[in-house]
């Protein structure tokens, strides 16, 4: 027992040691097996950095050797403070960019359901740097104009293109734009029965003559012009509706044209090779429209006859609000007064007696002077008619004569069928009835024909003269 005590205090250290000892391996296993995965993760990590590098390093290879777009196109929309209204012009504007020279470019465009449309000038094509590199660019403009309102969609423009690669070889490639939609709002609600939005409006109103002071029997002729500014002429307003008693009003055919702002100097346009269906005129960009209405304007009555005032309304895009223009009424009268009593006797001829007191000849002698003119005038008319009938008796006669030559011609040669022919013709001629019988005889069989026979009938037929009264 005593030796057993004695060993337990040298026991307990030995343990303890054990247990350091334990702890220390258990430690340096923990970080051997820390820093064997420290290891696998580093060569893991190297392995992915260079698989990385290598995977980067071919894809800018690649990148190098493969050929970057020759050009790319899009479309610009020129964007208002609100969204545009049904009817409104709309400028599209198709953009492209080109890093190498353009061999063919040839823009196919989509179908803009929705809109009317027209081009702005022609393709302009410029040359810049961008990025240090030289590049062409391109812009055309086109007008639409939305027939409803909501969501529109302008389809892609598609470009087939033909440019030159750095070896000089011709390549064709197809490119086209994204589409654009367009809110389009719809016509206000205290806009006119006639919708015009325009970016400026303005009339006119000529006149060939003073309305108020026509003379008698004459006419004038009214001239009314609308210019707009962003619309086409036949978004221009109607004819106005000219209706007034005591007028005799005829319209004429209204003259409408449009042409094309560029909005630049002429003198930086160049001249189009082939002039297009618009005239090209300076002024603000879009299309820039008139029409004319005229009338011609003749009073019936001696009063005076009042034209109303003329309104058009339209929309100022410019201002987004509703504006009127007003062409004030005019007043149609034959002049105050007419030409002199004395100013009428001269201008008919009717002059002052020489040595008499008086200027001019009585209402006697203008009497006299208008019964003598009227007995010509039936004399003349009388006379005239029996005129006629004797030249008619001598038409007649002159008649009778050539057929008479023509019967004896037949009658030498026997052809008893032309007499009887010819003298049917004269029906104003009385024949003899034994002479008719006679030929008819021949004629119609009952007797031999025979030349002095004939020769004798037509004696009988030509020797009976017409008539003289």
């Amino acid at each position: 027992m005593a030796n057993a005590d004695s060993r337990r205090p040298n026991q307990v250290p030995a343990a303890a040691n054990l247990c350091r000892a334990q702890a220390t391996a258990g430690k340096r296993h923990r970080r051997s097996v820390e820093g064997f995965a420290m290891v696998i993760l580093t060569r893991m990590a190297n392995m992915f950095l260079v698989i990385a590098t290598c995977f980067l390093t071919g894809t800018m290879a690649q990148a190098q050797d493969r050929p970057k777009p020759a050009g790319h196109i899009w479309v610009d929309v020129d964007q208002l403070a609100r969204p545009p209204f049904v009817q409104e012009m709309i400028l599209l504007r198709l953009r492209g960019i080109y890093t190498r020279p353009v061999a063919l470019a040839k823009t196919e465009q989509p179908a803009l359901e929705g809109f009317r449309w027209m081009l702005i000038g022609k393709d302009e094509w410029s040359d810049s740097v961008e990025n240090g590199s030289q590049v062409r660019g391109f812009q055309q403009v086109i007008a639409v104009f939305a027939q409803r309102s909501g969501n529109l969609v302008i389809p892609p423009f598609i470009q087939n293109l033909t440019y030159i690669d750095r070896s000089g070889a011709r390549i064709s490639t197809v490119i086209q734009t994204e589409p654009v939609t367009i809110r389009v709002a719809p016509v206000p609600t205290d806009a006119s029965s006639w919708w015009l939005a325009a970016h400026s409006v303005v009339a006119t109103d000529d006149w060939s003559d003073d309305p108020s002071d026509i003379d008698i029997g004459q006419s004038v002729k009214r001239s009314i012009t609308i210019t707009g500014v962003g619309v086409t002429d036949d978004q221009l307003p109607p004819r106005p509706d000219i209706k007034v008693p005591g007028l005799i009003v005829v319209p004429a055919v209204p003259v409408r044209k449009t042409a094309i702002g560029l909005g630049k100097p002429l003198k930086h346009v160049l001249e189009p090779k082939k002039p297009g269906p618009y005239r090209i005129v300076e002024g603000r960009e879009g299309p820039i429209s008139s029409v004319t209405y005229s009338w011609t304007i003749r009073p019936v009555t001696g009063d005076q006859a009042t034209l109303p005032a003329i309104e058009i309304p339209w929309y100022n895009t410019d201002v987004n609000a509703m504006q009127r223009i007003v062409i004030p009424g005019r007043t149609v009268a034959l002049k105050d007064t007419g030409p002199t009593l004395a100013d009428m006797e001269q201008s008919l001829g009717i002059v002052g007696m020489p040595g008499s007191g008086r200027s001019l000849v009585s209402v006697d002698q203008i009497l006299i002077v208008i019964a003598f003119f009227a007995a010509l005038i039936a004399t003349l008319t009388v006379c005239s008619k029996q005129f006629r009938e004797e030249v008619a008796k001598l038409s007649q006669r002159s008649q009778a004569y050539r057929a008479g030559l023509r019967m004896k011609h037949a009658a030498q040669n026997g052809d008893a069928a032309r007499i009887w022919q010819l003298q049917r013709q004269l029906q104003s001629v009385r024949h003899s009835p034994s002479a008719i019988g006679n030929l008819e005889s021949i004629v119609f069989g009952k007797q031999q024909a025979d030349r002095s026979a004939l020769t004798n009938i037509v004696g009988q037929l030509i020797d009976k003269k017409p008539p003289l009264d």
